[in-house]
């Protein structure tokens, strides 16, 4: 059956089309646009939530209507949903601290704990944490002012009945422990605010900003390999397939093999594409400029005029070069070695399968004292790692429990920092810092 604006069910101040130009503008952002699911996801919860469907908002059946799962999965072994709703909530938070959000005239938001967005009509340019998310902050503490309301209203009622008099000591009783719960609940208001603050991640970043160049973002290639024209000239002949380029996928049995003339290195190309993303995000919201080089597209030149981003550690050699004399590095190809030998080597962890369960990455900010030009590398043991650095650096929330973590003075001084990437179910879960380094 297909949807109605008679079966919206909402606030009469938000128009569902108001609130469906507001989606169309969020997907269209920078850090929206780089994540087909997370697209997907917010459409579907949206639409779902204007039309209080909320039997279709359960986890199990969106795993279902919007990743394919079967009907019988498990969301306690497949947590695609609860990461990706995640994913959203942080997108979320990123595009609104951009300017493109200023102009909108509501603000859409999927509070932690649900699946169901809530719409909050916004002046032109406001801000801030809706009166939803305070409710959803303090679920426990609002039942107990509610409960409360009751014998306070009933008291006013009485006083009003009688006449002046004076207010009777379990009104002045209620209306205390109100007032005390309500200041209760500006605390994390007060966090909310802290937590999204951009003043950390703004002095991370002032050096990279400061000389006016475009920043150059570079990424190394990963080892990928294509076929040779003539093996697949071969291979169509023997199938009778037409139209074999480089990009098919041919069909090899169990005991075949390739000779290696027939592999042909692909040098241009990179698997580290989410995390440059995050990074070129951040910069535009900047209103700064940059410059994306990846594979042989750069010279030593190159880094030292300009402030530069390193993208990845093992398939980027100038990242391995730069972290050579600092003290986290990375040695044998699945590992960070702490030179001062204070901290034990920190390895990925591999399934037999294949897949990762646990990387480690490596944040550092590499200042010259002579002329103040900056280099960031953002690198991890495998893509997931370095997907963890750049989610890491473009973070406000992240960035303030760094700096809490570090002595002070470090504004404009050099750092390393060692983070822990949790994967599941083939998505980054979560990373943590585990070591630091300023000087």
């Amino acid at each position: 059956m297909p949807y109605t604006e008679r079966t919206l069910s909402i606030s009469p101040a938000v128009e569902p089309v108001v609130v469906r130009e507001a989606l169309e503008r969020i997907l269209r952002s920078a850090p929206f646009r780089t994540s087909k699911q997370c697209q997907e996801l917010l459409r579907y919860v949206v639409e779902r939530s204007l039309h209080n469907e909320h039997e279709a908002l359960r986890e199990r059946v969106i795993g279902i209507e919007v990743f394919g799962r079967s009907c019988d999965y498990d969301t306690s072994d497949d947590p695609v949903v609860r990461m990706r709703a995640a994913d959203i909530r942080k997108r979320l938070a990123q595009y609104y601290q951009s300017p493109s959000s200023s102009a909108d005239p509501v603000r859409i938001e999927i509070p932690s704990g649900s699946y169901r967005a809530i719409f909050t009509p916004l002046d032109s340019g406001a801000s801030g944490p809706t009166p939803e998310l305070v409710s959803k902050l303090r679920t426990d503490r609002r039942s107990v002012e509610i409960t409360l309301a009751a014998p306070v209203e009933q008291e006013a009622q009485k006083n009003e009945a009688a006449g002046p008099r004076r207010l009777r000591r379990p009104f002045w009783i209620a209306l205390g422990v109100a007032i005390l719960l309500a200041l209760a609940a500006i605390w994390p208001v007060r966090s909310w605010y802290a937590s999204r603050s951009p003043g950390v991640l703004k002095t991370f970043w002032a050096p990279v900003f400061a000389s006016g160049k475009p920043v150059i973002i570079y990424a190394g290639s990963n080892a990928v390999y294509r076929l040779s024209h003539s093996f697949l000239e071969e291979y169509s002949k023997e199938h009778h397939t037409d139209n074999v380029g480089p990009e098919f996928f041919v069909q090899l049995g169990p005991n075949q093999s390739i000779p290696a003339s027939a592999l042909i290195p692909v040098r241009n190309t990179t698997l580290d594409g989410p995390a440059c993303a995050m990074l070129v995000s951040l910069i535009t919201q900047s209103q700064e400029r940059y410059d994306l080089r990846y594979g042989t597209d750069i010279t030593v030149g190159d880094l030292e005029d300009s402030p530069a981003i390193l993208v990845g550690a093992f398939n980027n050699p100038w990242t391995l070069k730069m972290t050579s004399p600092l003290r986290f590095v990375f040695r044998n190809g699945n590992a960070i070695v702490d030179t001062w030998h204070k901290f034990p080597a920190w390895v990925a962890v591999d399934l037999p399968n294949g897949d990762m369960t646990d990387d480690y990455a490596t944040v550092s900010r590499l200042i010259d004292p002579q002329d103040g030009h900056v280099v960031i590398i953002a690198a991890g043991i495998g893509s997931y790692g370095t997907l963890a650095a750049a989610r890491f650096l473009t973070n406000p929330h992240e960035m303030a429990d760094m700096a809490a973590r570090i002595p002070a003075g470090w504004q404009n001084r050099n750092l390393q920092i060692v983070l822990h990437a949790k994967i599941q179910a083939g998505l980054l879960s979560s990373e943590n810092i585990v070591a630091t380094q300023t000087w």
